[in-house]
């Protein structure tokens, strides 16, 4: 909004906020400090004006900043803004323009955009406001003026204001803020330090940008401390800075102007000097390469070159890759490596003031312990003399020891003949002739060029000679042929020779021909006695473990063989039909012998019996086979004979299943007569000769126990209603053997049904009664969907029991007969063959009227095509029938299945226009009919709602509080949504139930000043829409007649011409009533009309 003052006094109503916009910019304020020399920036243009904020009206295209005490006390600042910016002294170059601001304090971070207050209505500008500040608003000013003047008063260290300055004007130019009190008694000071934007480290470039545009040289200094000196003279926009120091620049623009300049503050800050950091080394201590490491104690050396080694801030960094994505290892206290034996660890040091930044780097490294078996053989010598002692050369085990170090490597090998000797450095001094009893040596593998170490162990160990018990018992083997030789196996005296090893020692045999042991039995398993009759064996026992050996000696000797006979085959009747029968095998043994001093034992094989293991039970199971007998003699000592017996094991009768014999139950007690011998064909089908077998049939278990056989199996009448197990018995006449067999007789029930339900359906519209009958449809009524029935129909019974095709009809059948009509029903059991016959009726009835009502018509409040219709209220025109059902449903197939049904209100699911069907069904006869309609969603008006209309306004001319209206010149904004507004009728209405409609609304005198008047929107389709607008009556603004303006005719004198500040009246024509505006015209007719309005200064 135009900064306007109106001669005529036309008032401007400001209206306040309670609550202030926090936009980006506040968010994103940049920083600022102004001593002296002033701060100059552009100024903001094309940026979108905030609205009303504290004391200014507008703030079009603003600009945030924040600034920062350091200096406690007060501050005065001028703010300028000029469209060529400021010569070299600060004066504005160029057209001023008006500039305005608002600040705000303080706080204790720039980031209280959301703590900001606003003041308004309270607050003017501070140029005829004395009162600031205003809560924390401290000073604002929105004056007609490129020049204002900002005050902040008892400002605190560390306090942070935040200050938005406009430009009112939106012309692109330039805003200079400078302290006017600087230096002076009670003066504060802005921190600068927050605006020192443009640092680096050292060996970084920094680029200064000045360009500026219609700029045609740039004259630059560079001032250490000691004094600007030029460095560049011409067209150089940019430079590079690599020097701490301050940058000014002087910009000649194209018009000649050359004192517009350009202020850069650089601070070059120095890298961390760090000098070279060693690496660190440790002793691997469980050979996987990996140790953890302390990575701190290199700082120390990392720091030696800062005075202030807390200044740094130290991280290290596990990889290259990680220092690049700043991924600091978190704990280096206590890091484990993660590149097995060696791992460069990269170092970054940071000074926490500047950021500036040092790499380095170390390793570190993980020394390998010797590599030691972590077994070493023990060393071991036999006991010789049995007094325990042996004396060892401990080197005898260092090739064991080292066999892993590599090629070049130096190591001293120590040994310990304790644990204590060895954590106590007393090292065994007699090595190569170490006299002791079994005992564990320690030994200690240095590196000598890491001095890494490794513990290992071994043992010594004096063995004992095996202990043999003797004497060691003779072998005898019986003669097979009388001539004194046999076959020995002498490793049958080995538990004996062994049996003294202790637990978890094994001993070995060596057998030899010779007591010097010089001609080993090189097969002692199959050895043949030499010479005949009798042999002395020798043997060596030795230690498997230690070596060690004791020598002993035994006797084999030959006996001569026992005399037997062969059984008689043994048979017996399989009985089960397993091919297999129990054999009592102790009725072989008075066949084989009848001499008392014999025993028998019977095995499966002839390999068993010859090494009389294993054996089989006395009471064998088994099919046919051959065993064998051995025989042994209480009278002759390690003898035997072995002597083949026959096993038969007789086959029973092949007896397959037997089927179950079944019959219908013709008078529902459960019991028929059956011919049991139906099945004896089948009982005896496996066998060649049928003849040569009789069956016998058995009423249960009981009889067949009892021999209690049915005496007339051609005619037996079940004793069990309907199912009983018949049990029978085949016998073989030749050998007596028998099989069981059984089977069930079945006596079936007719089926179990449901009594056919009357079939009932609507006439197709002929009036006959005829109609056609899906009789499938009574189907599963009739089995209850049990899988074993299948039905027929048929037009008379005696088809129907018959099963005449001739008769049958359906699946579907037109009835013959009008309106009812018997048909029959055959039920038949597919698992049993037995049927039933029933009677079933078809009926038709005449199905229920329904009317198809005209489309049903909703009024869209939203015209988004969708409403909600009252279905139940078309129920009545479809058919008033109370005793009627009807539904709606938003399909046909829903509607004929009754199923889906739609509830009432119904909100459409097509835009607009939608079709539905309705059911229409008849009580108790399952007969009904269905219709299509019509649902239509018609548009609503749509005025425009009473939040977005104006008002209609007038000034209260003759001060009764009333005007009058012509409320028709509304009609445009109300129907401003309609394509057509001459298709709508607008009537008027003074009250919210629209009761009172206003009969003349071109001149309606209102109620008062503030006056609701409410309106009603009709279609062409006679939907309507309503809104409403208010009526306000303004009272006519308060103000008083000025002085006159005067001015001495100092310019140019004579000719009465002056620049007058026409503003200056503004104050005695308001009388400080700041929601006035006022504007000044230089005739009444332009006043009136609001036109051409005067600029100030006005000459």
């Amino acid at each position: 909004m135009l900064k306007r003052i109106y001669f005529i006094f036309l008032v401007f109503i400001s209206f306040s906020i309670n609550t202030f916009a926090q936009g980006i910019d506040c968010d994103n304020a940049d920083p600022f400090c102004a001593g002296g020399a002033g701060l100059v920036f552009p100024n903001s243009v094309g940026v979108p004006d905030s609205g009303p904020i504290s004391c200014l009206s507008t703030s079009p295209n603003p600009a945030w900043f924040y600034l920062e005490i350091d200096q406690a006390g007060d501050l005065t600042f001028t703010i300028q803004q000029s469209t060529g910016g400021f010569d070299a002294s600060g004066n504005p170059i160029g057209v001023g323009l008006d500039v305005d601001f608002v600040a705000w304090g303080p706080f204790s971070t720039p980031a209280s955009c959301g703590l900001l207050q606003d003041c308004a209505p309270n607050c003017g500008s501070n140029t005829s406001d004395p009162n600031y500040p205003y809560g924390n608003v401290v000073d604002c000013s929105y004056d007609p003026s490129f020049v204002e003047n900002m005050t902040i008063l008892n400002a605190s260290v560390g306090d942070v204001y935040l200050v938005l300055i406009t430009n009112f004007s939106g012309v692109p130019g330039y805003i200079s803020l400078t302290q006017t009190n600087e230096g002076q008694p009670g003066a504060g000071a802005t921190d600068c330090s927050i605006v020192i934007q443009n640092q680096a480290c050292q060996g970084e470039t920094l680029t200064l940008d000045a360009t500026t545009q219609n700029a045609t040289n740039y004259q630059w200094f560079f001032d250490d401390g000691t004094g600007p000196v030029q460095i560049l003279n011409g067209n150089f926009p940019t430079i590079n800075a690599t020097s701490t120091g301050t940058y000014n620049v002087t910009i000649t623009l194209s018009n000649g102007t050359t004192d517009s300049y350009t202020e850069f503050h650089v601070l070059i800050h120095p890298n961390p000097d760090i000098p070279p950091v060693p690496d660190i080394e440790l002793c691997d201590d469980n050979a996987d390469g990996q140790m953890f490491f302390d990575l701190t104690q290199n700082e120390a050396i990392i720091t030696q070159n800062e005075p202030n080694p807390n200044q740094y801030i130290i991280d290290y960094y596990a990889s290259a890759t990680d220092l690049t994505a700043d991924n600091p290892i978190l704990n280096p206290g206590n890091y484990q490596n993660t590149i097995i034996g060696q791992q460069t660890i990269f170092v970054l040091a940071t000074d926490a003031d500047t950021g500036c930044e040092t790499e380095t780097q170390f390793d570190i490294i993980v020394n390998p312990d010797p590599d030691v078996p972590a077994t070493i053989s023990d060393l071991e010598l036999c006991d010789d003399d049995t007094d325990g002692i042996a004396t060892f050369d401990l080197t005898d085990r260092e090739g064991d020891i080292m066999v892993n170090q590599p090629t070049g490597t130096t190591y001293d090998v120590s040994y310990y003949a304790s644990a204590s000797d060895r954590t106590n450095g007393v090292p065994i001094t007699s090595e190569t002739a170490y006299p002791s009893t079994s005992a564990t040596i320690y030994v200690l593998v240095e590196d000598t060029a890491t001095s890494c170490t490794t513990d290992a162990q071994f043992d010594i160990v004096v063995n004992p000679l095996p202990n043999v018990a003797a004497p060691v018992p003779s072998i005898e083997e019986c003669d097979d042929d009388s001539d004194g030789l046999m076959f020995f196996d002498l490793t049958e005296n080995e538990p004996f020779l062994t049996q003294n090893a202790p637990t978890g020692t094994t001993y070995t045999v060596t057998y030899y021909s010779d007591a010097g042991h010089t001609t080993a039995i090189t097969t002692p398993t199959n050895h043949q006695n030499n010479p005949a009759n009798q042999q002395t064996i020798y043997v060596l026992v030795s230690d498997a473990a230690t070596g060690c050996e004791t020598s002993a000696e035994f006797e084999i000797i030959v006996n001569a063989q026992l005399p037997t006979t062969a059984p008689a085959p043994y048979e017996l009747c399989d009985g089960d039909g397993d091919g297999q029968a129990t054999f009592d095998l102790t009725t072989l043994d008075n066949q084989i012998s009848t001499d008392p001093t014999y025993s028998y034992s019977y095995h499966a094989t002839q390999a068993d019996a010859q090494a009389g293991t294993p054996t089989v039970a006395n009471n064998y199971t088994t099919g046919s086979t051959t065993i064998y007998v051995r025989v042994e003699s209480s009278a002759v000592a390690d003898c035997y004979n072995v002597v083949p017996a026959q096993l038969v094991v007789v086959p029973d009768p092949v007896v397959p299943t037997v089927p179950d014999l079944e019959l219908c139950d013709d008078n529902t007690d459960g019991q028929e007569t059956f011919d049991l011998t139906q099945n004896e064909p089948t009982i005896v089908q496996n066998e060649p000769a049928p003849g040569d077998y009789t069956v016998t049939y058995y009423a249960s278990q009981n009889d067949l126990n009892n021999g209690n056989a049915i005496t007339t199996p051609t005619a037996y009448t079940n004793t069990t209603p309907d199912q009983q197990t018949i049990y029978v018995v085949v016998e073989d006449s030749n050998t007596a053997c028998t099989s069981q067999a059984q089977f069930d007789i079945i006596v079936n029930p007719i089926p179990a049904y449901n009594a056919p339900a009357p079939l009932i359906i609507c006439d197709d519209g002929g009036g006959t009664g005829m109609a056609e009958f899906d009789l499938t449809d009574a189907t599963t009524q009739i089995t209850g969907n049990a899988p074993n029935l299948n039905v027929s129909y048929f037009e008379t019974q005696l088809g129907a029991e018959n099963n005449d095709p001739n008769d049958e009809i359906g699946p579907l059948y037109t009835n013959t007969t009008p309106y009812n009509q018997t048909v029959w029903v055959r039920v038949y059991d597919i698992n049993t063959g037995c049927y039933a016959v029933d009677s079933m009726d078809l009926q038709v009835n005449d199905a229920p009227i329904a009317n198809t009502p005209p489309p049903f018509i909703y009024c869209d409040d939203d015209n988004d095509g969708v409403g909600q219709f009252i279905l139940t209220d078309l129920d009545d025109d479809i058919n008033n029938d109370p005793n009627v059902t009807i539904t709606y449903h938003q399909t046909q197939a829903n509607a004929d299945n009754d199923v889906i049904p739609l509830s009432s209100p119904f909100t459409n699911t097509v835009n607009t226009t939608q079709t539905i069907y309705v059911r229409v069904e008849a009580p108790g006869i399952s007969c009904y009919t269905t219709i299509a309609i019509t649902l239509q969603v018609e548009d609503s008006p749509q005025p425009v709602l009473a939040q977005d209309l104006e008002p209609l306004e007038a000034c209260d001319a003759n001060g009764n509080g009333s005007e009058v209206f012509d409320l028709t010149l509304m009609e445009a904004d109300i129907l401003a949504n309609e394509t057509n507004p001459s298709d709508f009728t607008v009537r008027y209405y003074t009250d919210a139930a629209y009761t009172q409609e206003i009969t003349v609304p071109t001149a309606y005198t209102s109620n008062g000043m503030n006056q609701t008047i409410y309106v009603v929107v009709e279609g062409l389709n006679g939907c309507t829409g309503e809104t409403s607008f208010e009526l306000i009556v303004h009272p006519m603004p308060s103000y008083q007649h000025p002085q006159p303006l005067e001015l001495c005719d100092v310019n140019n004198p004579g000719d009465e011409m002056e620049a007058f500040t026409l503003e200056d009246a503004t104050l005695d024509i308001t009388n400080g009533d700041n929601s006035l505006e006022v504007t000044y015209y230089a005739t009444q007719a332009d006043a009136d009309a609001g036109t051409n309005p005067l600029t100030s200064p006005y000459t």
